[in-house]
């Protein structure tokens, strides 16, 4: 079964992004900040690889790099969990960035 999230991923428009990736999470009550590399990104979130694997809706805060050298801090939710590959779907990010994201993504 497909669930709302993942459906819309599979229609939203994605492009490839292949930059770094800092993830801030929390593992056993305590923070944890883990490295890796985002994948693709939409306007609804992005996937990415990381050397760890995190809980499904577990929220986690990224910090990236669009194509344009922006600085990026966003707030997700893990929705899928493939080994280290996963998908995330944006719960709040900067005006600016869901533009460029729109703009890279259109």
């Amino acid at each position: 079964e497909v669930n709302g999230w993942e459906k819309e991923r599979k229609y939203s428009r994605r492009s490839g992004l292949d930059n770094r990736l800092q993830v801030n999470a929390f593992y056993q009550g305590k923070p944890i900040l883990v490295h890796g590399r985002v994948r693709d990104i939409s306007e609804g979130g992005m996937g990415a690889v990381i050397p760890c694997s995190l809980q499904i809706d577990q929220p986690v805060t990224l910090k990236f790099s669009m194509e344009d050298g922006h600085e990026c801090t966003a707030s997700v939710l893990v929705r899928r969990c493939q080994g280290f590959h996963h998908g995330f779907e944006f719960i709040s990010i900067e005006p600016l960035l869901r533009q460029a994201i729109a703009r890279l993504c259109g």
